[in-house]
C-alpha cells in the first residue's frame, strides 16, 4: 500500500506544478495497476487549501475543480481513505462547497465538518480565523 501526501496530490493535479510531468503519469499508472493507495483526509484538506490558494497559484483552482479531482481518485477501486469522520471526505466537501471555502479558509471548513459529524450536543468551534464573519452558515454552536 502506498500512502500519498499532499505534495504528490498537488503535483499530480496542477499542470503548472514543476513535478506534474512526473507525478500525474505515476499516479495514473499506480491507480490503473490496482496498487492500493491510501490518502488520509487531512492530506485532502491540505490539498484543497493549497490548490485554491491565491498566494500560491496566480490562477488557483476552484473548490469544485479540486473536489472533482478528489472524486476521481477516491472512486478508483484501489483507493482507501482514512477518514476522520464516518462519512470522511464527503462531510468536508459538503461544508467547504456550501461555505465557498478556499485557500486558508479550507481548514475551518474541515473543522466545521468534524464538529457537525460529532455526536456532541454542546460546545462549538473555536477558531482565530474569519469563518463566522464570512460564512455564518458554517457556524456550529
Amino acid at each position: 500500500m502506498i500512502v500519498l501526501d499532499v505534495n504528490v496530490l498537488v503535483a499530480a493535479f496542477r499542470a503548472d506544478h514543476a513535478h506534474h510531468p512526473l507525478a500525474r503519469p505515476w499516479l495514473e499508472s499506480t491507480l490503473s495497476s490496482g496498487q492500493p493507495i491510501l490518502v488520509p483526509d487531512f492530506a485532502w484538506v491540505g490539498f484543497v487549501r493549497l490548490v485554491t490558494n491565491t498566494h500560491i497559484f496566480e490562477v488557483p483552482s476552484t473548490p469544485s475543480e479540486a473536489f472533482e479531482f478528489i472524486g476521481a481518485i477516491s472512486s478508483m477501486p484501489s483507493y482507501t481513505g482514512v477518514p476522520g469522520l464516518t462519512d470522511g471526505i464527503t462531510a468536508f466537501r459538503d461544508v467547504a462547497l456550501a461555505s465557498d471555502s478556499w485557500g486558508n479558509l479550507v481548514p475551518d471548513g474541515d473543522v466545521a465538518a468534524i464538529r457537525r459529524g460529532s455526536n456532541q450536543r454542546s460546545g462549538g468551534v473555536e477558531s482565530l480565523g474569519q469563518r463566522e464573519a464570512r460564512a455564518p452558515a458554517v457556524r456550529i454552536d
